[in-house]
C-alpha cells in the first residue's frame, strides 16, 4: 500500500505543484486548503507525513502542528512558507516539525525531505526532460540540468513563474522552454521587452 501524505496551503498553484512533484515517489496524496479542512482529513484517516504551509487564512501552520502533535505525537510534519522567519522556524523545530523550507521550495530539497522521512526510494524514473525538449537548449553543469529538471515540473502545473536575471543570461530561452512544455504550448507565445 502507498504511503498516505496530507498537503496543506491556502495557494491551490504550490498544492498542486507539490502534488505533481511527490506522486513520482509514488505516494498517494490528499490535499487541504486549510488548518480546519486538513483536521477533518487528519480524523478521518490519519497521513504518513503533513507538508503545511506556515501562514494561512484562520489558523496558521504551526496552530496545526500543535494541534496535530496533541492526536499523533510522531506524525511527521515539513513547514513551508514564503515569509522565512527564525522565530516560526526555532518553534515549528521544537514542536518537532522535521524540516522548515522557505519558498519558492527548491523541488529536489522537497523530494529529499520527504523520501528521508518516509524512507523512501526515488521511482525508477527519468526526471530529466527528454532530449527532444531540450534540444535547443545547452545544459551542461549539475545547476543548469538541475533548473532544467525543476523547469520540466513547473511546466506541468498551472503554477506562475517569475524568471529574473540580468539581460543576456537565457531567461526568455526558459520561458520559451516552460511554454512549449506544458499545457500552454497550443497557445502562443509572446515575449515582451519591458526594458522597450
Amino acid at each position: 500500500m502507498s504511503p498516505y501524505l496530507l498537503l496543506v496551503d491556502d495557494e491551490p498553484r504550490y498544492r498542486e505543484l507539490y502534488a505533481q512533484v511527490l506522486q513520482a515517489l509514488g505516494v498517494e496524496i490528499a490535499q487541504a486548503e486549510g488548518a480546519a479542512e486538513a483536521q477533518r482529513l487528519i480524523e478521518r484517516r490519519a497521513p504518513e507525513m503533513v507538508i503545511s504551509d506556515v501562514r494561512m487564512p484562520g489558523a496558521s501552520g504551526l496552530e496545526l502542528l500543535e494541534a496535530v502533535r496533541r492526536a499523533h505525537p510522531e506524525l511527521p510534519f515539513l513547514l513551508v512558507t514564503a515569509y522565512a522567519d527564525v522565530r516560526d522556524a526555532v518553534a515549528a523545530l521544537k514542536l518537532g516539525a522535521v524540516d522548515y523550507l522557505a519558498k519558492p521550495v527548491d523541488l529536489d530539497e522537497l523530494v529529499a525531505c520527504v523520501q528521508d522521512t518516509l524512507g523512501l526510494v526515488a521511482a525508477d524514473r527519468d526526471d530529466d526532460p527528454p532530449a527532444e525538449a531540450t534540444a535547443e537548449l545547452v545544459a551542461v553543469s549539475p545547476q543548469m540540468r538541475a533548473l532544467l529538471r525543476d523547469a520540466w515540473r513547473i511546466a506541468k502545473s498551472d503554477a506562475t513563474v517569475l524568471l529574473t536575471g540580468e539581460s543576456g543570461t537565457g531567461k526568455e530561452v526558459l520561458a520559451r522552454f516552460l511554454h512549449r512544455s506544458g499545457s500552454r504550448a497550443p497557445r502562443p507565445f509572446v515575449g515582451v521587452n519591458c526594458a522597450a
